[in-house]
């Protein structure tokens, strides 16, 4: 009994500590650049080691419209000029909330470059997700995302999930699961 109680707490504290250094990795990387550079803004991150890679195939952003949790208008065309990052994502989905404060940033750092649209497949009501949106401080639009969006984006059975869009509308990468700080900056910039 007491080793199983041993083994039990030893898996939580790694479990924890892993949760910890990912939340730092995430929040501590997005520190104020020190410098700008002729292109635009510096880079928030180094890039070193990130290797990029887009879709020879890309396809076109499929054409939406509908409000955002402001009852603002939120459409597809919204970036059009821009990189747009188009992210699925759910209030009780843990890696969701890990990446917030990346996306936060971002949109502060990039904002006449990069438009991000958070897209919610929450069933809660409204309320409930526009208070997540609240809580988070996420400085981009936010909409409860229709089955019909969904699908059209191919379905997503999985969040988060990240679209990576060019200035003229095509989708060249999707990322699943909790987007790398460095690649998703770096994608941005290539773009």
């Amino acid at each position: 009994m007491l080793r199983t109680t041993l083994i039990v707490v030893s898996v939580l504290a790694l479990v924890s500590a892993a949760g910890i250094a990912l939340t730092k990795r995430l929040t501590g990387s997005f520190l104020p650049p020190t410098a700008s550079s002729s292109s635009g803004p510096a880079a928030i991150t180094s890039g070193r080691g990130v290797a990029l890679s887009f879709s020879d195939r890309p396809r076109a952003l499929p054409a939406f419209s509908l409000r955002d949790l402001n009852g603002q208008p939120l459409s597809s065309e919204l970036g059009r000029g821009k990189v747009v990052l188009v992210n699925f994502w759910a209030t009780w989905c843990g890696p969701c909330k890990d990446e917030l404060p990346m996306l936060v940033a971002l949109q502060a750092h990039y904002r006449d470059q990069l438009q991000i649209i958070g897209l919610s497949i929450d069933t809660k009501p409204e309320d409930e997700v526009r208070a997540f949106v609240a809580e988070f401080k996420l400085n981009y639009p936010n909409a409860v995302a229709p089955a019909e969006l969904v699908e059209a984006f191919g379905g997503v059975n999985v969040v988060p999930a990240t679209y990576v869009v060019t200035p003229d509308g095509q989708i060249v990468q999707r990322r699943i699961g909790l987007l790398d700080p460095s690649r998703t900056e770096h994608e941005v910039r290539s773009l």
